[in-house]
């Protein structure tokens, strides 16, 4: 976006006096003076320009005339009248009919005629960042909806493992509920998500996927209900929020465990009364749009300790999908796997790679605790050590199914932890504080993750932690 002194001004008046000074006064503007009318419209015709300062009456044709032809050609953006004739009531309907923006009386205060054409071009900008904004999501959105045409990611499995749940997905995307997509990290929930959208009348609107991991409230409330500036503050404050810009579209809450409790209440009130305000301006902004969240934790337990909100989760829940792990879609494995080896050839710029049977059946049997992540992240690896053999093998997995001597460290650690209590070396409270420590560590200090994983009541990790 251009600079506010980038814009360029056009002065029509028919006194030398009044052009001079303008000229000077907006000295740090690209400036251009006609004082005929006629060679300004002739001007006009092959110049493009961002404001236009007009007097009312002069010899020929009038401002309101110049203004009508200056309209046709699309010729400014903002358009300003000078007059030391007050008409009233056809003033009023030049601006109701937008065929001005502002009038300025003569004689002409030029300190406040430069005050109205940088409020003007602020608000304007203001315009611009507002479509700008949605035209990169909706660049965004086509950009998705392309490539589910394009590529074979309109989700494998629809005729095998996930049949049942694509019928769902037909079904779902006919209707406007709000829907909590439960599932394993990796299953693909958010491309469960993109194809609901894609499927339904909602498809030529917005879909904004919200990441809320760490989001104060104050943020929150900044990003997504927007900011009216006063009039005192800069105008690059102002902004729009994410809840206005989807409006008709989907909002995608990629993981709903990230919400802290202060946003969960905010979110809610949102949901429930399709309605809000913009920080610092309290008109109520109506929106619409349709809530898909996902969540790989179990959220009936954490709403009944009283860990997530209730009237959240009901809101969140009108629908839900529970998708299978790949361990519970075996017959899927297969496809997906010539799938990923196809994908991962392509942007290498090579011919599909072919892969041995023994190396296909083991990898069919591995369980895939990361599930379709996992997998197409181990093909990916794969590949890349297979290139110069045309041939993927067992070998590139081999680090797959070494993790089988788990146990057997298990009992190593077990003995250890044994020996030290049994020399009075270490206390049992120790330990266990050590091994809640650990726990706490793995899931990034969060206690909430940490109960859902887990299964450890949150009371013995404030008790122990704190």
């Amino acid at each position: 976006m251009k600079s506010i002194k980038d814009y360029r001004i056009f002065v029509l008046d028919d006194e030398p006096s009044i052009l001079f000074s303008i000229k000077m006064f907006f000295s740090k503007f690209d400036v251009t003076t006609f004082s005929d009318p006629q060679l300004a419209l002739e001007n006009i015709k092959t110049n493009q320009y961002d404001v236009l300062i007009v007097d009312y009456k002069m010899p020929e044709i009038s401002g309101l005339e110049f203004l009508i032809e200056a309209k046709k050609l699309d010729a400014f953006k903002i358009k300003i009248l000078l007059t030391a004739f007050a008409e009233k009531e056809l003033l009023e309907e030049t601006i109701n009919s937008k065929l001005i923006n502002k009038i300025v009386e003569k004689p002409i205060d030029m300190k406040n005629l430069l005050k109205i054409v940088e409020d003007e071009i602020g608000e304007f900008r203001k315009i611009e960042e507002k479509e700008s904004e949605v035209d990169d999501i909706k660049n965004k959105y086509d950009l998705l909806i392309h490539g589910l045409k394009k590529s074979k990611d309109k989700i494998i499995g629809i005729n095998k493992g996930l049949k049942d749940i694509f019928e769902q997905l037909k079904s779902f995307s006919k209707q406007s509920t709000n829907i909590l997509i439960k599932g394993e990290t990796g299953t693909g929930k958010e491309l469960i998500a993109k194809t609901i959208h894609s499927l339904g009348s909602r498809k030529n609107k917005p879909f904004i996927k919200l990441n809320l991991l760490n989001l104060s409230e104050a943020l929150f409330e900044m990003d997504f209900f927007g900011y009216k500036r006063t009039s005192e503050d800069d105008p690059k404050l102002e902004r729009t929020g994410k809840f206005e810009i989807v409006q008709g579209g989907t909002i995608f809450i990629d993981d709903v465990l990230n919400l802290k409790p202060e946003i969960q209440g905010k979110l809610a009130k949102v949901i429930r009364d399709k309605e809000f305000n913009r920080c610092g301006d309290d008109a109520l902004i109506k929106v619409d749009f349709r809530l898909i969240c996902c969540t790989n934790n179990d959220l009936e337990k954490l709403v009944e300790d009283g860990s997530f909100s209730k009237e959240l989760y009901d809101l969140m829940n009108e629908t839900s999908i529970n998708v299978p792990p790949l361990r519970e879609r075996a017959e899927d494995i297969e496809d997906l796997i010539y799938y990923f080896i196809e994908k991962a050839c392509k942007e290498l710029g090579i011919k599909a790679l072919h892969i041995d049977k023994t190396t296909l059946r083991k990898l069919k049997e591995y369980q895939w605790p990361g599930n379709i992540i996992e997998l197409e992240n181990a093909i990916n690896r794969a590949v890349l050590l297979s290139v110069d053999r045309k041939t993927i093998n067992l070998d590139c997995f081999e680090y797959l199914f070494k993790k089988g001597v788990g146990r057997k460290r298990y009992t190593e650690a077990i003995e250890i932890i044994r020996d030290e209590i049994i020399k009075n070396k270490t206390k049992m409270k120790k330990i266990e504080d050590d091994i809640l420590r650990s726990v706490l560590d793995y899931f990034d200090d969060s206690i909430l993750t940490a109960v859902a994983k887990t299964g450890i009541s949150k009371n013995k990790f404030y008790r122990r932690i704190r």
